[in-house]
């Protein structure tokens, strides 16, 4: 059992471990059109101060190009003032310390144990996180069933079915099942990690082998 429990956790590690370098891989996408944005600002102002140039020496119909580069410019600033608004930061992970047994249906999962939580957005007394934030968002939960146990779980948003997670324990083994999304979330939604199938028995110890966890990974700020 030790074996198999080792298993479990090296996978729930390699799966954490490929979330964050997908995380690293959409940061440095985020950085590179940073990137363009600001040398497009830059060709922007070049034309601005081309066309006003111009438009001191040329007919008075050149006024509209100044106008409509003016226009443009204005945008630009706006929007590089909202991407400077995103600051937000939105993270949490909380497991499951005890075996949370005869759950019923619909019945949230109370993973009582927070790691993290940044922005304050999980409620380790009711197993709900609340969105800060509007934006797009990440969650990742991992379920171990306990021995000779089968459970069915769900990830939910506003009590509305995302993602399940199966898992049977058989022959004296425990059995894991993991699921991840992204789901975009306005401020106020509810996510939640919830029992689908009565008297399900859902394995817990200090050792964290059931875990709940979201991130915001790019706010809305539109």
């Amino acid at each position: 059992m030790y074996k198999s429990l080792k298993n479990w956790k090296e996978a729930i590690e390699k799966e954490i471990d490929e979330l964050k370098q997908e995380l690293t891989n959409q940061k440095d996408e985020i950085k590179s059109l940073h990137k363009k944005s600001i040398g497009q600002d830059r060709l922007i102002s070049r034309l601005l101060r081309r066309t006003k140039a111009r438009a001191g020496s040329s007919a008075p119909a050149s006024e509209d190009n100044v106008e409509e580069v003016q226009k443009i410019s204005v945008q630009s600033n706006v929007n590089r003032i909202k991407r400077s608004m995103n600051k937000a930061t939105v993270a949490f992970t909380a497991g499951l310390t005890h075996i949370f047994d005869h759950a019923g249906v619909r019945q949230n999962i109370v993973f009582d144990h927070v790691e993290t939580n940044l922005g304050n957005g999980y409620n380790p007394h009711h197993g709900v996180f609340t969105a800060p934030v509007s934006g797009l968002y990440v969650f990742y939960s991992s379920i171990l069933a306990d021995m000779d146990r089968e459970v069915w779980c769900r990830i939910v948003v506003n009590g509305n079915n995302k993602a399940s997670v199966n898992a049977r324990g058989t022959n004296g083994r425990y059995d894991q099942g993991s699921q991840a999304i992204d789901v975009q979330l306005q401020q106020g939604d509810d996510v939640s990690v919830q029992n689908a199938a009565a008297d399900d028995s859902i394995y817990g110890d200090a050792k964290i082998y059931s875990t709940f966890s979201g991130f915001l990974l790019q706010q809305d700020v539109s």
